[in-house]
């Protein structure tokens, strides 16, 4: 990650996020579990850009025992979407938790009404495993929302992890 730098969130900088987002309720939700944060099978950080300094969003993931990683990212400075930095950090994440040797397998859930997320998921080579009708709330659209579950895992994660680490070396060249 180049441009890109992640590390724990102040209450400062929940705050200042939350404020960027014209108090976007998805973005309070997140900021709400950031809260239970272990550290240890719960992680939040900011994703901050290296050159100013400024928080442009969160990612989040979750360890579920049987060897499957969890991940969300949100980024709240509108400025920064469509610049491939969700590809970017959900792929640094991957070949992280793959290279920790406790994952066989990468999961995200996505609203099906945001294209950009079911996009860059497909980018990275999730699959689709399932679809939950009406599981959650939608506090912009003020009504459910349907979520579809993706998964990476087997052929498919060593394949994305040695595309995502040529690609890091590439770019360093």
């Amino acid at each position: 990650m180049a441009k890109l730098v992640t590390r724990a969130l102040t209450v400062k900088e929940v705050s200042a996020s939350y404020a960027r987002t014209h108090r976007n309720p998805r973005f309070l939700k997140t900021l709400r579990r950031y809260r239970r944060a272990n550290q240890k099978t719960r992680f939040y950080h900011a994703i901050i850009d290296r050159q100013t300094g400024d928080v442009i969003g969160t990612h989040g993931s979750y360890y579920i025992p049987v060897r499957t990683m969890t991940v969300e990212v949100i980024l709240s400075d509108l400025a920064w979407w469509g610049k491939e930095v969700v590809a970017e950090v959900r792929g640094a994440l991957i070949v992280a938790y793959h290279d920790s040797g406790r994952v066989d397998q990468v999961t995200c859930n996505i609203n099906s009404r945001n294209f950009g997320s079911l996009i860059n998921a497909s980018k990275l080579g999730f699959e689709q495993v399932g679809v939950n009708y009406m599981s959650m709330f939608d506090e912009l659209e003020n009504g459910p929302a349907d979520y579809i579950t993706f998964s990476l895992r087997g052929e498919a994660l060593k394949k994305q992890v040695e595309a995502y680490k040529s690609e890091a070396a590439n770019d360093a060249h």
